[in-house]
């Protein structure tokens, strides 16, 4: 039988940040399986929001803005508790059911659990390096869980994606075409084999 986990005292503010996201997202689209979920789905939009304000004003290392930070996490890490508890009603014990809630899960029993599908990347970045190189970096911010990342890339209204798949967070595309409109996504790669890829970016080879 399977449990959520619900111990986010490891997790960096990044991974919390994209973990709880994750969290939000998934429950919301399966809103015909999580039909009445406590607390509402909305305090831990609210919550999300709040953090990641806090989270930016904590940047400057202000003394209260810190403090405000770390109050409204413990306050975000409680209602994804609070969650879990609804989420394992709902499953019974049922470890796909957990993952569909964008958790992950432990083993009551013997059987070990599998691992919850890494986060959607939130924060892709693509820069062009110089006019005419046709290069153009890219670049997510790095997670724990994350054993590869992928990125891809295509012209701008093109069927087919080109995938890279690197260790490090980041990578130099080279040989694209000056002056054209390509898209970009990335996503984390991890022993769960769902893939959950970040928004699509735009941006000009130069």
């Amino acid at each position: 039988m399977a449990k959520t986990k619900i111990d986010f005292s490891k997790f960096s503010n990044v991974e919390l940040d994209q973990q709880a996201e994750s969290i939000f997202e998934k429950m919301t689209d399966r809103a015909d399986l999580f039909t009445d979920p406590a607390p509402a789905l909305s305090v831990i939009q609210t919550g999300l929001a709040d953090f990641r304000n806090a989270m930016v004003n904590a940047r400057y290392y202000d003394r209260q803005s810190i403090v405000r930070r770390d109050q409204l996490r413990a306050e975000l890490e409680s209602n994804l508790r609070r969650l879990a508890l609804y989420v394992d009603q709902v499953a019974d014990g049922d470890p796909h059911t957990i993952l569909a809630a964008g958790y992950g899960h432990k083993q009551t029993g013997a059987t070990s659990g599998v691992a919850a599908p890494n986060p959607k990347p939130l924060n892709l970045l693509a820069q062009a390096v110089g006019v005419g190189t046709g290069r153009v970096k890219l670049s997510v911010l790095p997670i724990k869980t994350a054993k590869m990342y992928r990125f891809e890339y295509r012209e701008a209204g093109a069927e087919q994606w080109i995938d890279i798949s690197v260790t490090r967070s980041k990578v130099e595309l080279t040989g694209l075409e000056s002056l054209k409109l390509y898209e970009y996504r990335a996503a984390y790669l991890g022993t769960n084999p769902t893939v959950t890829y970040s928004d699509v970016v735009n941006g000009y080879a130069l």
